[in-house]
């Protein structure tokens, strides 16, 4: 039995106690509140400081002083749970406090009812979470925004979409997919931040035209995707002339062109990236030439894929058994006409002695990274045939083989080579690298980089394509390559008298820097005569011969027969 002192002691005990609960809340985040029918309502004092409140001078239910407008509904539907039920009700909301700014805030309460059905008491806590929820925002913000361009990233897309499409079933609607035309030259020539400027500037013209019938984000790089909804084809026609007009109409760093490609949904429940694949093969195939900046998806470009789906599905059984086959075209001095070098090339033997060019089956490769292995494979090749002549004792010409933008950044490509070099015993210098001046402009470091350490090896540099791209000039001082390949359009264009002062300087220019030069794509005697003049080395195409099976080279290099 607790006597009268035990329980003013324990009394004493617990309002201690409590005190010192209420001085360690000063100093939190956490505060208490306790309405009564009779008392009104009572703050902690880190709320009554916080909120500017103090004892009755707050009306708990006084929503437009103290609660954010938006979340108004969800506190009314707090204080409804707390008035007609027993159990604890929560609400997370934003709460007006001194200075007018609003805060996130957790409340939970719960009620004590009289006999009458009516609330007597209602105790609860407010916790400040407004850190909290502000981090969360921003982590989710990151999840599904662009971190250039502020507006929805590919994932985010692809939410929003398939959502729109849930909620209206039977709308018509397009995928449109937007490029900035050599954007990758935007970059080299005028730098990284300068590109992001103009991705920027990009998403400012999309926010401004589109509006909530309209999904967009950005996809990768300068890859922009929309989804809309419409009722015939003039309204895509004219939402993309509406873009086109805004982008020429304002202030760019520089000037840009617009690029697209339109894919009609026809099955909504298919994979919008497989839609977005779809506009972008339609915006691939657009026509310059024509003056048009966008093309639909139609059923020819379906037969592309399939017929692309069909050669992934033979492309391996194909190198298992052989059916890849090693090309040389020859290389001529250009003094006294012998060969003196040979590019090797590939050839696909499909279907009984039919031979697939290159160019129908190569960008496939380059895409699904195939071409790794088919490089390796025709690099072997190389090899062997080498090591075959110097068996039999000819005088071996160097064969240069192409190295794709994939397999320079291959972290297996140097042992690849010093591998099959040591298999067949192949001294490095009888084998050329052809690498196209695009992989200099992707990424011009990371590329002197590794072709540094192949250099070490003896192995000769060949930059091809030489004049395709647009940096070529300003690269030559600092990449480290023994040849330069003059491109073929490159040399066509040297019929006008710019042309032709252009590619002379370009020839001198290298001679200077002690670098060898070849022309490809020759095809006549004027031409000849030019870069004879001027210093070509050597030269290769149709004016002197096709590319030709192992065996018809070998006849023309080391028996000398003609034809």
């Amino acid at each position: 039995m607790i006597m009268v002192d035990d329980k003013l002691k324990v009394n004493n005990d617990i309002l201690n106690n409590f005190e010192k609960y209420m001085e360690i809340m000063k100093y939190t985040d956490i505060g208490t509140f306790e309405w009564s029918r009779n008392f009104g309502i009572t703050f902690s004092e880190n709320l009554e400081q916080r909120f500017g409140i103090k004892g009755c001078s707050f009306k708990m239910f006084d929503i437009n002083k103290f609660i954010f407008r938006e979340d108004a509904v969800q506190f009314v539907k707090f204080i409804r749970k707390i008035k007609n039920g027993r159990t604890i009700a929560q609400v997370t909301c934003r709460v007006r406090e001194i200075g007018e700014e609003f805060i996130w805030c957790k409340i939970s309460a719960f009620s004590e009812f009289g006999r009458g059905k009516n609330i007597e008491q209602m105790f609860g806590i407010i916790q400040i979470i407004d850190k909290e929820i502000k981090m969360l925002n921003r982590l989710k913000y990151k999840t599904e925004f662009d971190e250039i361009t502020n507006i929805r990233n590919f994932e985010k897309f692809n939410i929003d979409t398939a959502e729109k499409f849930k909620n209206n079933p039977k709308g018509k609607f397009a995928i449109i997919v937007m490029d900035i035309d050599k954007f990758k030259i935007i970059n080299d020539v005028y730098g990284v931040e300068t590109g992001k400027t103009v991705l920027r500037q990009v998403a400012i013209i999309l926010q401004r035209i589109f509006s909530d019938n309209f999904v967009f984000g950005r996809r990768y790089t300068d890859n922009f995707c929309i989804a809309m909804e419409y009722s015939d084809e003039a309204e895509i026609n004219n939402i993309i002339d509406k873009i086109i007009k805004e982008i020429s109409l304002s202030k760019f760093i520089i000037n840009i062109s617009p690029v697209f490609g339109v894919y009609i949904v026809d099955d909504k429940n298919s994979n919008i990236e497989v839609m977005c694949d779809r506009a972008n093969i339609a915006k691939k195939n657009y026509n310059s030439a024509d003056k048009k900046t966008y093309m639909f998806y139609d059923t020819d470009f379906r037969k592309e894929i399939l017929a692309q789906t069909a050669l992934e599905a033979e492309m391996y059984n194909a190198l298992d058994n052989k059916k890849f086959y090693m090309y040389l075209q020859p290389k001529y001095d250009l003094k006294n006409k012998n060969i003196v070098g040979a590019e090797a090339l590939v050839r696909w033997n499909r279907d009984k002695n039919s031979f697939l060019l290159p160019d129908k089956f190569l960008p496939l490769f380059e895409k699904n990274g195939f071409i790794i292995k088919l490089d390796e494979y025709i690099w072997e090749e190389a090899c062997r045939i080498l090591r075959k002549w110097i068996d039999l004792e000819f005088k071996p010409v160097p064969i240069s083989v192409n190295v794709s933008r994939r397999q320079i950044f291959n972290p297996n490509f140097l042992d690849m080579l010093l591998w099959l070099t040591q298999k067949y015993d192949i001294p490095h210098n009888l084998i050329g690298l052809e690498l196209p001046e695009g992989v200099f402009i992707d990424n011009n470091d990371t590329v002197c980089g590794i072709l540094e350490k192949v250099k070490k090896y003896g192995f000769i540099l060949e930059m091809d394509d030489f004049g395709e791209g647009y940096s070529s000039l300003k690269m030559l001082q600092n990449i480290n390559v023994d040849v330069i390949k003059i491109d073929k359009g490159f040399l066509d264009k040297a019929v006008t008298k710019k042309g032709k002062i252009v590619l002379k300087h370009t020839i001198i220019m290298a001679k200077e820097l002690n670098l060898r030069v070849i022309a490809e794509g020759v095809e006549n005697k004027e031409q000849i005569d030019f870069l004879m003049e001027y210093g070509c080395d050597t030269a290769q195409g149709f004016y002197f011969s096709k590319p030709l099976s192992v065996d018809e080279f070998e006849y023309k290099t080391f028996y000398n027969v003609k034809g």
